[in-house]
């Protein structure tokens, strides 16, 4: 079978077959976590239109209650007095879906005649009670405010089933009541609309223990549109999600209320990634909701990062076919270390189906003096102990000291002031109302730890002062697991290609040069292609060789005083040749006769300079120019790199510094980006004590380092 045996195929096919059944698991798994994060957010988006309808229902109740306790403050109210009553509460503003106010007063049959009378002289001198009926009771408006060019006055809410059901039960529960969907006399309806009800009785029934129909003097109601009512709850998510609304426990077409107004709305055969039907408890009623994400929901879900795992794994696999190729010259050899790789991968492969299990949420109250008030169940298991036995107690007691103690000393630096090593450090910034997030290491009462990432919110009242904050915890220990093999798995794979790419750029160099064979043209051509992308190889192990030797803390650096001009006018040198490739001008804004003191690894500066400016020269226009400004301030020197090239997006300012990250993949092609350049010059500037930072526009970029200044020297 020509260079290769029968065996010898086999195991290639088989290594190929492993690697990309590897890939494909590793995509699966991550992809459900994708799936599951996303349905997480899309239950918080459910129950925050829950809870805002209940919300809504409890401010409008408060309007009933208002207006029977202004029937109950005077002995009569006039339909003037009504009119400015209503008008003080400003519904149309602060009250969606509210069409009015009105009272409708409860008539016995025997009294009417008598009734009528009284309407005639204080209301109308026209004043009917329609339509007519003959029944043992009425309900006639006799206030409503505003007033609508449809008649209203002297409708009988009894003379309509629904109105009289909703009646009905609202005096029998002196409760807040909702009728069913029905058609407003008084507006030219478009949608389904409803009265919201509550009972008015006689001062005299007030204090008894049974109120009978003779004590109610009548009803307060509201006439409400459902549009108008629910719009807005849904807020800055409309255009990722589509509400419906129901009357009842089921979705029935016929008594549908609402459904949201968006080119999906009604086309059902929409197949969303995340969907909830259920039933909640409105006053007097039942309302189901259904509710379906929209393509657009799907955008902010991490979906590319399984691919990115899918295309690193299978760049991997063909690395690993490489590498077992080059194992078959010796038999014995090759199968002890195929064999040791397969229980490697096999453990590895154990390790990652452990991750499937999704991280619990943890949510934590605290007072304003950072005692835990309460939690949920998720945070007594986070925290091994029982809610009534963490209560009272600090939080702070619950992080690890030493993390404290670091992250008080970075905090002072950023807010120019000492921070203590307690629940000052957790509170500073949400005190500010800015959302601290960050991992902290949990130390339960048994001395045992768990790594969870900390998000700490303040609640505040209308004047800004803290009442108190809120902490969500997530369990991350599986995701530090996942780091971990991920990381061994890339530094392995890395290890293995160093030593067959630098031989095969030897034999690209030697073969370039001329000095084996003199070559046509073409072959030239080809060549010095491939000796390029050999050298953007080795270039990106190289990288991620040094990443993974940064994280585990086995990157040594050659710490000593240098003058930081001297870096920057030798990286300023070293790519000036490659700036006029670009056409692209390059200059330096320092004070002149200075040397800036930092005690640093010259090196590893020199790096950090290159990326930066690299990155500055293939992002800027044609005859654009790239300034680097140095200067002092107080204890620190800072350096900006500035293009004018068309900016970071601001869906990506959040990823810049992660790895293998690029604003647009494509762009990133044609400008030969790894994604990795900015990741390494972060972890080198804070190796240094330092930060690194960006400010950006749609008319360029400025980097931005901050280096402690150990002296500056005039010369």
């Amino acid at each position: 079978m020509g260079k290769y045996s029968f065996k010898e195929i086999l195991i290639l096919i088989l290594a190929v077959a492993f690697g990309l059944f590897f890939t494909g698991l590793l995509f699966t798994q991550t992809r459900q976590k994708v799936y599951y994060s996303g349905k997480e957010e899309f239950a918080r988006q459910v129950e925050k239109i829950k809870r805002g309808i209940h919300e809504r229902f409890e401010k409008y109740e408060g309007v009933l209650e208002g207006a029977r306790a202004f029937l109950y403050s005077s002995e009569k109210v006039t339909p003037s007095e009504w009119d400015q009553y209503v008008s003080s509460i400003n519904l149309k503003d602060r009250y969606p879906g509210f069409l009015g106010l009105g009272f409708a007063l409860h008539v016995p049959l025997d009294e009417k005649n008598q009734f009528l009378k009284w309407a005639e002289d204080h209301i109308d001198k026209e004043y009917q009670i329609w339509p007519e009926s003959s029944k043992n009771s009425y309900l006639p408006v006799v206030m409503r405010s505003p007033l609508t060019k449809n008649k209203v006055i002297g409708f009988d809410l009894f003379s309509d089933k629904k109105r009289y059901n909703a009646a009905q039960r609202a005096i029998t529960t002196n409760s807040p009541t909702l009728t069913r969907s029905i058609k407003l006399v008084q507006f030219d309806q478009t949608g389904p609309a409803f009265y919201f009800m509550i009972p008015v009785y006689r001062k005299k029934a007030l204090n008894g223990f049974q109120i009978d129909q003779e004590d109610v003097l009548g009803i307060v109601y509201a006439p409400l549109k459902m549009r108008e009512l629910v719009e807005g709850l849904v807020g800055e998510e409309a255009s990722t999600i589509d509400l419906e609304i129901y009357d009842g426990p089921k979705m029935n077409p016929k008594n549908l209320l609402f459904r949201s107004e968006h080119k999906f709305s009604h086309d059902k055969r929409l197949k969303a990634s995340y969907e909830e039907s259920g039933v909640i408890q409105v006053p007097g009623r039942e309302w189901t909701l259904h509710i379906r994400s929209l393509p657009n929901y799907d955008k902010f879900i991490e979906w590319r990062f399984p691919w990115v795992i899918f295309s690193i794994g299978t760049l991997a696999t063909l690395f690993f076919v490489a590498w077992v190729k080059s194992l078959l010259s010796t038999r014995k050899k090759s199968r002890e270390i195929v064999t040791k790789k397969t229980e490697e991968l096999e453990k590895s492969l154990a390790h990652r189906q452990a991750i499937l299990d999704s991280s619990s949420c943890g949510i934590i109250f605290i007072d304003s003096e950072g005692k835990i008030q309460n939690l949920n169940k998720a945070s007594e298991k986070m925290l091994n102990l029982a809610e009534y036995k963490a209560c009272g107690k600090p939080i702070h007691r619950f992080i690890s000291e030493a993390e404290l103690l670091l992250r008080a000393k970075s905090l002072s630096k950023q807010v120019n002031r000492e921070v203590q090593a307690n629940f000052d450090t957790l509170s500073i910034l949400a005190k500010k109302g800015i959302t601290d997030e960050k991992e902290w290491t949990l130390v339960r009462e048994d001395k045992t730890s768990l790594p969870v990432q900390l998000s700490l919110t303040s609640i505040q009242d209308s004047f800004g002062n803290v009442l108190g904050y809120v902490g969500v915890a997530f369990d991350i220990t599986e995701r530090k697991k996942i780091e971990r093999l991920k990381n061994e798995f890339i530094s392995t794979v890395s290890h293995e290609l160093r030593t067959p790419l630098t031989s095969i750029k030897g034999s690209l160099s030697l073969i370039s040069s001329g000095k084996v064979a003199v070559l046509p043209d073409k072959v030239q051509k080809l060549i010095e292609i491939a000796e390029a992308n050999c050298d953007r190889l080795v270039k990106l192990v190289c990288d991620i060789l040094d990443i993974e030797k940064m994280e585990s803390g086995h990157l040594a650096f050659n710490f000593k005083n240098i003058d930081l001009l001297s870096v920057i006018d030798s990286s300023i040198e070293a790519n000036r040749s490659f700036a006029a490739k670009y056409h692209v001008t390059l200059s330096v804004d320092a004070p002149k006769k200075v040397e800036f003191i930092v005690k640093g690894d010259e090196d590893s500066l020199i790096r950090v300079m290159n990326n930066l400016i690299t990155n500055a020269v293939k992002y800027s226009p044609v005859n654009g120019q790239v300034k680097l400004s140095v200067f002092a301030e107080e204890d620190k020197v800072l350096v900006h790199i500035q293009d004018n090239g068309p900016g970071i997006p601001s869906e990506f300012h959040g990823r810049i510094f992660q790895k293998f990250s690029q604003a647009d993949s494509t762009n990133a092609r044609k400008k030969e980006g790894s994604g990795l350049g900015l990741n390494i010059s972060k972890k080198i500037i804070e190796s240094h004590s330092g930060s690194i930072s960006f400010k950006t526009g749609s008319k360029g970029t400025t980097f931005i380092i901050e280096l402690p200044l150990e002296a500056k020297i005039d010369l």
